[in-house]
């Protein structure tokens, strides 16, 4: 699961499927006591080969999931997440995804 916090570029490769979430809790976003009552997501792109499915938000009504699969090598794809709160906010927080043909791992290094 990747966690996004600010503006990202995360890469994927078209055979990938996996989650990635939104924390609405942070200090930045703003969500203070409210919840998350409703999420829709949505994606824009050169095609409609990058697909979403699985929406969720968290038991504690602070976090949204959403699962991506597809896309097509060398494209950028925007996806979007609209929430609405218990007292009526409307928030939306947007990301990118490149689909790559591979993701080359790093070894993880500590100072």
């Amino acid at each position: 699961m990747q966690y996004v916090e600010e503006a990202v570029t995360i890469q994927k490769t078209e055979a990938d499927k996996w989650d990635v979430s939104i924390f609405w809790g942070c200090p930045t976003r703003n969500l203070g006591a409210d919840t998350i009552v409703s999420s829709a997501w949505s994606v824009a792109g050169p095609d409609e080969t990058l697909l979403l499915s699985q929406d969720s938000i968290s038991a504690d009504g602070k976090e949204t999931t959403i699962w991506i699969e597809g896309g097509t090598v060398g494209k950028f794809y925007t996806i979007t997440n609209q929430i609405t709160t218990n007292n009526g906010r409307i928030i939306t927080g947007s990301f990118l995804v490149q689909v790559v043909e591979r993701i080359f791992l790093t070894q993880n290094r500590c100072v």
